[in-house]
């Protein structure tokens, strides 16, 4: 197994800024940030497999985040 970096994977303190920057909500002290954040690593990640193809082209990443968007929002 690779040792981790001293930097990490996750940008937390950038995100929680992009973050706050999309919201109005206030961002709880806990790692709800980091939930969302895997959410929407999860959300990109399907989105490429999805659309499909061995290239990605706008038409199959506009099908594949319908498909998505439908699953995610229930």
């Amino acid at each position: 197994m690779a040792p981790a970096s001293s930097q990490g994977t996750y940008p937390q303190r950038k995100f929680k800024s992009e973050l706050a920057k999309k919201t109005s909500l206030k961002i709880a002290k806990d790692n709800s940030d980091m939930l969302i954040y895997l959410v929407y690593m999860d959300y990109l990640s399907k989105l490429v497999h999805s659309s499909g193809g061995k290239e990605l082209t706008e038409r199959g990443i506009e099908k594949a985040h319908e498909k998505l968007m439908k699953k995610y929002r229930g």
